[in-house]
């Protein structure tokens, strides 16, 4: 099995396999007048699920930034660390773990300036079709987690994560293990869609929903924020079927409002596993497609609310953590992601806050659509 690519910089969107970036053109924006080969559509209204109102943000946000990109310096270049500061996962952070200390609010945001870098080398990279290579990858990060050796030459962002896989450690012990647990099965999942990648074969709508459970780090950042506000559960709750329910209704929200909001700026990379691709593929337009997603949503909302009046009771103090749990843990990342979105440039470049008022994106028409498959 060959070693990680090391030497000469394999490119991706937003890093490069040694680390540092290249220079990303922001997504385009709305038009006014698109061409034969664009489209304007409607996005569903994504602020309707839970995402209503201000957010309250960790007064300490500004020294997260500066603390945040000295901690990114010392795996990887200044341009790599500007980059990365740029997405505002720093921003996301705040709001989710507004009332944590300084050392919590640092390791929410350092977890995920880290991974999200190391997921792009997969979304939008050569590592997204070379199965050896993607394999060789994923163990170097989940070495440290599984407590091996690693001999072979690491990616800076698997080298930041043992630093705060060593941090997570010192808190809850079973946190830290659900957490091993849950990140080793995103990375699996993300190299199963590599497999399917190579294999060149579309996923329904259905199977990217199944497979973004694992693959979009919903479940390891929620255990991340879990473990930051020191919230506690018994294996009953982790393991009765409702609240299972409850977690999964939460992460369908997550994978679908991510979709949508990011199919703009993944059309422009190529990639095929976004919900609103698979289904333009299977023949809906764009427009029907990011209908059918509205729709999903609006089903999963209800499902919500009905099922969280199924929750049992698992005693007074017990019950009171799970509430706690499910506001501030299941909850807060839902509706902090459609914020942060808005307000990085990672989707929509300097346009975030026009695509917010006006709901719509220019994207690829069928047209144009069928002219690039024509071409691979």
């Amino acid at each position: 099995m060959p070693g990680i690519p090391h030497g000469d910089a394999v490119t991706v969107a937003g890093a490069n396999v040694d680390g540092s970036v290249l220079n990303e053109e922001p997504a385009k924006s709305e038009k006014a007048a698109p061409n034969e080969f664009e489209e304007v559509v409607k996005l569903p209204d994504v602020f309707a699920y839970f995402a209503n109102g201000d957010l309250k943000v960790h007064p300490d946000y500004d020294d997260c930034v500066l603390a945040a990109k000295k901690w990114l310096l010392k795996y990887t270049d200044e341009k790599t660390a500007s980059y990365v500061i740029s997405i505002d996962w720093c921003w996301y952070s705040a709001a989710c773990v507004p009332e944590a200390n300084f050392e919590g609010l640092r390791l929410v945001s350092d977890w995920g300036n880290c991974l999200f870098p190391f997921d792009d080398l997969f979304d939008d990279g050569l590592m997204d079709k070379d199965i050896d290579a993607g394999r060789d990858l994923i163990d170097s990060l989940l070495a440290y987690t599984r407590g091996q050796k690693w001999h072979k030459p690491k990616h800076p962002f698997a080298k930041a994560h043992d630093d705060i896989w060593d941090r997570l450690q010192q808190g809850s012990p079973s946190i830290a293990k659900r957490y091993a647990a849950s990140i080793e099965a995103s990375l699996n999942s993300v190299l199963e869609t590599i497999i399917e990648n190579v294999d060149g074969r579309l996923s329904t709508f259905e199977e990217r929903v199944e497979r973004a459970h694992t693959s979009a780090y919903s479940m390891p950042m929620c255990i991340m924020i879990q473990s930051v506000l020191g919230i506690e559960l018994p294996e009953e709750v982790y393991s009765n079927p409702v609240f299972l329910k409850l977690e999964r209704l939460a992460r369908d929200v997550l994978i679908v409002q991510n979709d949508v909001l990011s199919y703009q700026k993944e059309q422009l990379d190529g990639a095929n596993n976004n919900v609103i691709s698979l289904l333009r593929a299977q023949g809906r337009s764009a427009q029907e497609a990011m209908d059918q997603c509205g729709t999903y949503l609006d089903q999963v909302y209800h499902d919500w609310y009905e099922t969280r009046a199924k929750l049992p009771s698992f005693g007074k103090e017990v019950d009171d953590k799970v509430q706690d749990y499910i506001e501030n843990v299941l909850l807060v990342s839902v509706r902090t992601n459609p914020h942060c979105t808005f307000r990085s440039k990672r989707y929509f470049g300097e346009n975030g806050e026009q695509v917010r008022k006006t709901g719509c994106i220019t994207v690829h028409s069928d047209k144009r659509l069928e002219q690039l498959l024509k071409k691979e």
